[in-house]
């Protein structure tokens, strides 16, 4: 970690009367594991997570300036690579050794999609951030990856004090809002009273000692935790593996995504969502033409009866654990059988 500092004359006109001096160090931070740029561009950061398969349009952003950006991490320090980050307090503040991730309270209330999730919001909930935007999709399936941190964990796991987030999907075939953002194989939310050193501690990264005041601790089992020295991978005191998001679509519909976090039963202690770069993926057909003859008007792959045979290669993007079959539709003036071979309306991949 290196600091770089700006200092700041202020002359102050006290109550008295009397002019004082103040010095402010600004810190510019730069670390060699981790960079991050305050990005608030809805439209940019959107764009960032679209991958095979997936076109993104009218993006919204629902945050602070301050508290979305994008990342670019070593493995050791973040599996993901790059990506985009949401958090509850400033983005630049889940670097390691950052000053302020405890205390950040922004004027942004709860997420009413958010709180439907957990009615448990004493004293309230806070420093909501969403992006949302549509995806046309071409699969039938859309997944992405991400990875959630928190400065609550670790003795603040089996409290109230449980930030919370959440993937939604709205669109054809689906009820309502659905929440993709799960434990793999529950149905329960990820967070941090649900993935920590004693629940789901297969899919948990510690990345404290244990905590001097030990008052709602979950203890981590030895190993699990580093030892209490710096560099800290992160600033955010536990954060998951890898996880992934991930819904059943209907290929060729346009679809409503919501990501969003907020702070729950306080303004404090901050928390942060992590989503790959160009993850978000539906498992989509590509299709192509392969001839030997290019059409010189046109410039189209063109076949020639009876002198120049074509042949169309299908392959998908993401090919699934189990059979595939997908659909097609043959058109166009030529006649099947007479002017061509009979051209099946389906492909399965095994």
């Amino acid at each position: 970690m290196r600091f770089y500092f700006a200092v700041v004359v202020v002359f102050v006109l006290s109550r008295k009367g009397f002019l004082t001096l103040a010095a402010c160090a600004i810190a510019l931070m730069a670390n060699a594991q981790m960079v991050v740029n305050v990005d608030s561009n809805a439209a940019s950061l959107a764009q960032s997570l679209a991958g095979a398969g997936v076109t993104v349009s009218n993006a919204t952003l629902n945050c602070t300036g301050h508290a979305t950006g994008t990342f670019s991490a070593i493995p050791a320090t973040l599996p993901i690579g790059e990506g985009v980050v949401l958090t509850t307090g400033r983005a630049l503040d889940v670097l390691p050794s950052s000053v302020t991730a405890n205390w950040v309270n922004w004027p942004m209330g709860a997420d009413p999609d958010l709180n439907a999730l957990d009615s448990f919001s004493f004293p309230g909930n806070f420093d909501a951030c969403a992006l949302e935007f549509d995806i046309e999709v071409s699969g039938d399936s859309i997944a992405f990856d991400y990875v959630f941190g928190s400065m609550e964990y670790n003795e603040w796991a089996a409290s109230q004090y449980n930030d919370i987030f959440a993937f939604f999907i709205s669109g054809p075939g689906i009820t309502g809002l659905q929440n993709m953002a799960l434990v793999p194989g529950t149905t329960d939310l990820v967070r941090v009273g649900t993935v920590n050193c004693d629940s789901n501690s297969q899919y948990y990264i510690c990345n404290t000692a244990t905590d001097p005041l030990n008052l709602y601790l979950v203890p981590c089992a030895p190993g699990l935790c580093p030892a209490d020295s710096f560099p800290w991978l992160l600033q955010y005191d536990g954060y998951t593996t890898v996880l992934t998001a991930k819904a059943a679509v209907q290929p060729c519909q346009t679809y409503h995504l919501k990501l969003a976090i907020q702070d729950n039963s306080d303004a404090f202690l901050d928390a942060g969502v992590f989503i790959r770069k160009a993850s978000i993926n539906s498992n989509a057909a590509i299709i192509t033409a392969e001839v030997e003859f290019t059409d010189e008007v046109f410039g189209e792959a063109t076949a020639v009866e009876g002198c120049i045979d074509g042949r169309f290669k299908i392959e998908l993007a993401d090919p699934s654990a189990s059979a595939t079959t997908v659909d097609f539709i043959v058109g166009g003036t030529a006649t099947q059988g007479a002017d061509y071979e009979p051209i099946p309306t389906s492909v399965t991949f095994a």
